[in-house]
Formats: C-alpha cells, structure tokens, sequence
C-alpha cells in the first residue's frame, strides 16, 4: 500500500503563503480587474490643474451688498392666482375620478376560459 505524501498540503501552505506576502508589495503587477486599480495609461495621463480664483474677484458678492429682505419672485396676486388654479384642477380631478368610478362594469361574455397545462394536451 503506497503511503500518502506528507509534503503536499506543506508545499500547498507555502505557496499560498508566497503568493499572499507578494500580494502585499506595492510593486506587483497585477491585472486591473482584480486589484481595481486603474490601469498606466489613466495614471501617465496628464492632470489639468487650474488657478483658484483671487478674493478680489468682482463676481462674489460683499456682505455690504446683501440685501435686508430677499427678494420676490412673484407677487402675491400671482401665487394667489396659481393657488386658485391648482384648486380647481383638483376639483376636477376629484369630479374626474368619481366619474370613472361610477361607471358600470360590462358583464363578462360567457364563463372564464379554462387553461389546460401544455403536458396534459393530447
């Protein structure tokens, strides 16, 4: 009887061992679908890196031009109006809705049809 080889599973432990400790090195090439890391290409690519703009850009408002009260963007007469309409237009929906609800059901034509499984057709 052939006695099983002890060196296997240690030579196994190994490997694994060297694969996992060459894993961590930062210098290991390793395909980018496993590592998740973006390939040379993205990395070698040059960066556009632009000039923040000056504090004395005329652009951004000084707290001395602030205003007290912000301002208004439509009158009151308007959004009063706007919530007129959208008043209205929920009445209507709601006058809508119980139309459709109280309409009668057509009666079925005859009875439901009767579904035979595709394996019990002759």
């Amino acid at each position: 009887m052939k006695r099983p080889s002890k060196s296997a599973p240690i030579l196994t432990i190994i490997s694994v061992f060297c694969l996992l400790l060459q894993a961590g090195c930062a210098q290991t090439k390793w395909p980018t679908w496993l590592t998740g890391e973006p390939d040379d290409s993205v990395l070698n690519a040059p960066r556009i890196v632009g000039t923040p703009p000056s504090h004395n850009d005329p652009t951004w408002p000084n707290l001395g031009s602030v205003p007290d009260k912000p301002k208004d963007f439509s009158t009151y007469a308007d959004r009063k109006q706007k919530i007129d309409q959208m008043e209205a237009d929920k009445v209507e929906a709601e006058k809508e809705r119980q139309r459709i609800e109280s309409m009668p059901m057509p009666e079925p034509l005859g009875p439901p049809p009767v579904l035979v499984p595709p394996a019990a057709q002759p």
